[in-house]
């Protein structure tokens, strides 16, 4: 559901828009409307919008005095306007769309439909972003690997995949060399820090971060980057999918 705030001087435009939305466009729900900056400001501050209308010759007012109180906006903005001029301005703040009154269907939905694939980029990019802060964190520190000879300390992110071996289980590290460990793949998967270690398999543990590519399937398979392939089991496929923002 993409949540939207409404800008807009005139009432009028403000009740066709919200029509326009409600019969045509059912996957969007209008949280709230406003007539100037400062009221627009207060208005998209209080109910954090994904997709924004904006008008752009609103009383004594710009739409993009607006644009400009945000300096770097959280949501995307589609202006609205009777006037072709502003065109060049709106894109070089990276609009997603103009829209010119009054306002046809198609492009409306077309507008709205850029604007969900922006968000929706967006949010795997941060997503993969917080992903990798949260690599960097839990990958700082060693853990201790309970060996038939005692124990062996290993950096996180050294670690490439878990195999599993019966009762033990095979972890490989870059550079090639594999250390059996006398416990099962099942405490491995406790010891290791989610959500770098994913167990995307009954018998394979992967370092998220060793991961070159994902190759589409009934589960699908990954290509580590030292060259393994790893089968992604039918039950896991959906969870990875969401981990890594897809």
């Amino acid at each position: 559901m993409i949540k939207v705030v409404i800008i807009d001087d005139k009432g009028t435009n403000v009740k066709t828009l919200e029509v326009l939305l409600k019969d045509y466009c059912p996957d969007v729900t209008v949280l709230a409307s406003a007539t100037g900056v400062d009221t627009g400001y207060q208005c998209i501050l209080q109910h954090r919008p994904d997709v924004v209308f904006l008008d752009i010759e609103l009383i004594h007012e710009s739409g993009f005095e607006l644009v400009r109180k945000f300096g770097s906006p959280f949501f995307e903005i589609i202006f609205t306007t009777a006037y072709s001029q502003y065109a060049l301005d709106a894109f070089k703040i990276q609009a997603v769309d103009y829209l010119l009154k009054p306002i046809g269907i198609a492009e409306l939905q077309a507008a709205l439909q850029k604007a969900e694939q922006k968000i929706t980029l967006k949010q795997a990019s941060n997503q993969l972003l917080k992903l990798l802060d949260e690599k960097s964190k839990s990958q700082q520190e060693k853990i201790a690997l309970p060996t038939l000879q005692g124990y062996k300390f290993v950096d996180q992110k050294d670690i490439v995949y878990c195999k599993a071996a019966g009762s033990y289980t095979y972890f490989f590290f870059t550079g090639g060399q594999r250390e059996l460990v006398s416990t099962g793949i099942g405490l491995c998967e406790q010891l290791l820090a989610a959500p770098v270690f994913f167990r995307v398999h009954h018998s394979f543990i992967v370092n998220l971060g060793h991961i070159d590519k994902y190759v589409k399937g009934r589960g699908g398979y990954l290509v580590l980057d030292e060259g393994t392939h790893i089968d992604v089991s039918i039950s896991r496929k959906d969870e990875f999918l969401k981990l890594i923002g897809h």
